[in-house]
């Protein structure tokens, strides 16, 4: 069994286990596009320089339109791995629309409308 002290250092094991994974100048340069709905990036499509561990989440760093390097988080983009959820569920609910409201109107009906 392992330790509690062990089960902490496994738990702030980053997702990369490199510190970079960008190409060293020889091989094909990796991209990614921003895909959080608010970010005023979405969209966009940038050359990865390098993905870290900062601040206890991992980032992409990547280079803006004026030169600067910049950084997101790495859930923002398309190189985050599938939510495990989404994976599974393919699109598919068990339940329907109706039925939930119908849910939802009975429940309100047992508490007294109350809620």
């Amino acid at each position: 069994m392992p330790t509690k002290r062990a089960l902490r250092q496994d738990a702030r094991r980053p997702l990369w286990n490199e510190q970079t994974i960008a190409p060293h100048g020889d091989g094909p340069s990796r991209t990614f596009v921003v895909i959080h709905p608010f970010h005023p990036l979405n969209g966009r499509r940038f050359d990865l320089l390098e993905i870290k561990r900062c601040w206890g989440e991992d980032r992409v760093f990547f280079r803006n339109d004026d030169g600067t390097v910049q950084r997101l988080l790495v859930n923002w983009t398309d190189l985050a791995p599938p939510d495990p959820f989404v994976a599974v569920s393919a699109g598919r609910s068990p339940f329907r629309t109706r039925d939930l409201l119908a849910l939802s109107d009975l429940i309100a009906a047992w508490s007294g409308g109350q809620g």
